[in-house]
């Protein structure tokens, strides 16, 4: 027997109304559809969005996409020929998954495979949701059932009885930079991370409502609108409203022309003490850097990220690694510690990870069945490189650290002079005896 309290009532009564179960899915427009033929399933083809009036072409013969839409999700088709008969080819018909969309899409960059890119945030350690304990998101209740004095979090919400549910404009917003757009891969995986802090923005379609934004930076005004359709097609926008992107010729540059504007949504953080006036504001959550010299921007990134934040740096090779690593010890001002140097090993066309071919097959000469159980081949090799993650640091925790060694060296020298001048007579005595004698 379940027993339900009556606050565990409550919570039932309210998830209710905003529960939705769904026992299959169907294509709707805007939809990216993959397209797999029943014989050749180890080559799909990805449409363009789903629209009324398109047509899709596969192979030599195509498929209206009214035909798709409101089909429910791995449904077959069977192309039509130019002259309109219908072909002996069959596809089933799916929605991509993050991976395959990423690999199969048109690119103009060279992308961060999807198990890297989920790798790379996961180390990040990123954790979002919209709960309102970073000071947003909604109220849910009576006014008597709230354990705090804040008027502004009771506002509308009736003293007792009926509960009620009211939105709450956001205090702050967490926000976090991705440096280098390019093919959109890792800037998905990033809004998937901080897509549960937005959940008042999509219901109640205002952007301002953002509990997390990630702003991604690209140099190449083509790359970044590539990176941009690739977002806003994957699952018909579905992380669309969590990225702003911006053009800008460095990420530097950016948060000198921008910062003043989205400093001001970000989550406060007191000034360090001893920092001076000119010293730029803390308001980023996060960063990620995919550069072809990430080391260059390290300095500008730093002074903006909150204290404990993550810099996560991607590169192809660990010499790259190493020169941040030395630019960071060079110059003390940069408050940052290395946390964690990780290699991503090179996989079959999704990265990191190894692909096996495993069916059941008819050996043609017996009829009989055979297992087949072997690593995949004939696929191109992709994926790889290493990540360095770096933690921000309390305003010049590094000079400080130096300082207290430096005083616990000299006091270490200090006793060892003592030591030496204590045992100086005790050994010319020792030489006049001996001398005596």
């Amino acid at each position: 027997m379940v027993l339900f309290t009556s606050k565990t009532s409550s919570l039932l009564a309210r998830l209710g109304s905003r529960v939705h179960i769904a026992t299959y899915r169907t294509f709707q427009p805007g939809d990216i559809v993959l397209a797999r033929h029943v014989l050749r399933p180890d080559r799909p083809i990805l449409s363009t969005p789903l629209g009324v009036g398109k047509e899709w072409t596969l192979g030599n013969s195509s498929v209206p996409h009214e035909s798709i839409i409101g089909q429910p999700v791995r449904t077959t088709v069977s192309p039509l020929t130019k002259r309109g008969a219908e072909t002996n080819q069959t596809f089933i018909l799916t929605l991509p998954s993050l991976d395959e969309y990423t690999v199969h899409r048109k690119r103009q960059a060279q992308p961060i495979y999807p198990l890297d890119a989920a790798a790379i945030v996961s180390l990040a350690d990123i954790h979002e949701d919209e709960t309102g304990a970073c000071g947003y998101g909604r109220v849910t209740g009576t006014a008597r059932d709230l354990e705090t004095s804040d008027e502004e979090l009771v506002q509308g919400l009736p003293a007792e009885g009926k509960t009620a549910v009211t939105p709450i404009v956001p205090i702050k917003m967490r926000q976090y930079l991705e440096a280098g757009t390019g093919h959109g891969s890792l800037t998905l995986a990033i809004s998937k991370a901080i897509h549960a802090a937005n959940g008042d923005a999509r219901r109640l379609g205002d952007l301002s409502l953002r509990g997390a934004v990630l702003h991604s930076i690209d140099r190449n005004a083509s790359h970044s609108r590539t990176g941009r359709h690739n977002v806003r097609d994957f699952r018909n926008g579905m992380y669309y409203g969590d990225v702003e992107f911006h053009v800008s010729d460095s990420p530097e540059q950016w948060l000198a022309e921008n910062e003043g504007e989205w400093r001001a949504r970000g989550i406060p953080e007191e000034p360090a003490q001893g920092a001076s006036a000119e010293t730029p504001g803390s308001f980023l959550s996060g960063a990620f850097l995919d550069l072809p010299s990430p080391d260059t921007s390290v300095t500008a990134i730093a002074q903006r990220l909150i204290v404990d934040a993550p810099l996560v740096v991607f590169c192809p090779s660990v010499t790259q690694i190493q020169d941040i690593v030395e630019h960071i010890r060079v110059d003390e001002s940069i408050d940052l510690t290395l946390a964690n140097t990780v290699e991503l090993m090179p996989g079959i066309a999704g990265g990191s990870m190894r692909a096996w071919d495993v069916r059941s097959a008819v050996i043609r000469q017996t009829g009989e069945v055979a297992r087949v159980c072997r690593p995949r081949v004939g696929t191109g090799v992709g994926g790889g490189g290493f990540v360095a993650v770096f933690r921000k640091l309390p305003h010049q925790a590094r000079i400080k650290l130096r300082l207290m060694k430096e005083a616990k060296q000299e006091s270490k020298d200090t006793d060892s002079k003592d030591t030496e001048s204590q045992n100086a007579p005790e050994t010319e005595t020792l030489q006049e005896i001996t001398t005596t004698i």
